[in-house]
């Protein structure tokens, strides 16, 4: 068979759209190819009031016989990403998306897979950790999407033909494709990649494409090219060409997290509203050494309560996990107390003893923050979300 991308002329343009725009859900039922369709026809006169012998041509009495043609091979592929597009963190391996191939022709044929990576993205991703992977399962529902009771998992290996996937019309697999993200991937940046499905002939996948035929014979079932024009460059995917692609994208939602300290002043005089830390609460300004200071107030003399207050910032829209947190108090102070403010949350929080005065060596004034959580903010262009550690001590 030679080369070539034209439709049959009994197609007409309006067949050729519909036929294009294949779902990867519905059934089509059309009719197997090389299926032989005969007709037959009666013509019955009569003359004056003398009926005649009836024209047939059912093909006895030394009739011709029927008028017949063979249903020609309706070869279209349709590719769809399979549910959105996934979220996942920078430098994460083996991050996956999946898309569906559905045969919507009228015969049974075998799939080249094969993707490609968007040019104009905001990354690219990196070979999976265990090296590119393609997998896919039959869809055993049809519905586009991997369920439950889909497979099995089939490892596609393009050097190994019987690999490949071998669908019957209306039949349909779900394809996954793994990658890695690469560290340097940002937060809200996505990578998109073109998976692309190219038939070919069930006897002998890994030979040449499947190719239109032009010689428009009525007793020969022939290859009549209707795949629809994808977003993968033109080497993989035009339109009428036995191939068809979809993108799906990696999108990165990444914690973008800072920390700060500072130190103030609450009080000279030491007294209970040392340890009282409210659930919601606003740090005082900073404490300066200035010539409008009130002696005694703002100054870090002896038995002043000074406050340390922790800001942990999260400027990206994933959540900060397993926070660890350590604070520890040194020499000349007293711990009075510690809480969690704001939305710094979860966790263990443990502290010394009320009370405690600190010591460097050993250290036995240690704040400690384990397992806590910041969450990422809801839209790109909002605040960061912030929460705090605020400790609370006297200066000896």
């Amino acid at each position: 068979m030679t080369k070539s991308k034209i439709l049959k002329g009994l197609l007409g343009a309006s067949a050729v759209t519909a036929l294009s725009a294949g779902s990867a859900f519905a059934q089509n039922n059309f009719t197997p190819a090389d299926t032989e369709v005969l007709n037959t026809f009666s013509l019955n006169y009569n003359v004056g009031t003398v009926p005649q012998p009836p024209i047939t041509n059912d093909g006895s009495g030394g009739n011709p016989p029927p008028t017949a043609f063979r249903v020609d091979r309706l070869v279209n592929v349709t590719v769809a990403s399979s549910g959105t597009a996934g979220n996942f963190s920078p430098n994460q391996a083996d991050a996956s998306v999946e898309f569906s191939v559905r045969n919507d022709g009228n015969d049974t044929h075998a799939y080249l897979l094969d993707f490609e990576e968007d040019t104009g993205d905001d990354f690219n991703t990196e070979n999976s950790t265990s090296g590119d992977r393609i997998v896919y399962f039959v869809d055993v529902n049809g519905d586009g999407v991997l369920d439950a009771g889909d497979g099995p998992e089939t490892v596609y290996n393009p050097a190994d033909d019987s690999t490949w996937p071998l669908l019957d019309a209306d039949d349909s697999i779900i394809v996954r494709v793994t990658r890695d993200i690469p560290e340097s991937a940002l937060d809200g940046e996505r990578a998109d990649i073109h998976l692309y499905a190219d038939t070919r002939d069930q006897t002998d996948p890994s030979g040449t494409p499947i190719d239109a035929d032009t010689t428009n014979l009525t007793l020969v079932a022939e290859n009549v090219l209707a795949d629809a024009d994808g977003p993968a460059s033109a080497g993989n995917d035009t339109g009428t060409d036995g191939a068809h692609s979809a993108t799906n994208s990696f999108v990165v939602l990444a914690a973008d997290v800072t920390a700060t300290k500072d130190v103030f002043v609450l009080n000279a005089d030491y007294d209970n509203t040392c340890t009282a830390i409210p659930g919601a609460y606003t740090p005082p300004s900073p404490s300066s050494d200035t010539s409008t200071a009130v002696p005694n107030n703002g100054y870090f003399v002896p038995n002043a309560c000074v406050e340390y207050f922790i800001t942990v910032r999260n400027d990206g829209t994933a959540n900060a996990t397993a926070i660890a947190l350590l604070d520890e108090l040194p020499d000349n102070l007293v711990f009075r107390s510690a809480s969690l403010v704001g939305d710094l949350l979860g966790g263990t929080l443990s502290t010394p003893a009320a009370g405690t005065s600190c010591t460097s060596s050993p250290v036995n004034c240690a704040v400690s923050l384990t397992g806590g959580s910041i969450a990422g903010k809801a839209n790109a262009g909002d605040a960061p979300t912030e929460g705090h550690l605020v400790i609370r001590a006297t200066v000896r």
